[in-house]
C-alpha cells in the first residue's frame, strides 16, 4: 500500500482516522438523524431558524430606528425659529 521511511506509523494514522470518522458519523447519525435521513428537509429547517433569527432582529432594528426618530422629530419641534 504505502511505503515511505515511516511504514507502519503511516497505516496506523490512516486506521486511526477513519475510525474517529466514522466515530463522528455514528455520533451525528444517533443526535441528528434527520440530517441522513431527509437532509433536504434538515438544511431547510435551519434555514427557517436563521431566517427568523434575523427577522426578529431586523424588527428590534425598526423599532429602534422609529423611537430615534420620533426623537429626533420632538428635538427639532423644540427649536425655537425666530
Amino acid at each position: 500500500m504505502i511505503q515511505n521511511e515511516q511504514g507502519g506509523e503511516t497505516m496506523v494514522q490512516f486506521f486511526l482516522g477513519f475510525a474517529v470518522g466514522v466515530v463522528l458519523v455514528a455520533a451525528l447519525a444517533h443526535f441528528v438523524p434527520t440530517m441522513f435521513i431527509s437532509p433536504e428537509k434538515y438544511f431547510k429547517k435551519i434555514m427557517k431558524k436563521a431566517e427568523r433569527k434575523l427577522d426578529r432582529a431586523e424588527e428590534g432594528s425598526k423599532t429602534k430606528i422609529k423611537k430615534m426618530l420620533r426623537e429626533l422629530a420632538s428635538l427639532i419641534d423644540n427649536i425655537d425659529l425666530i
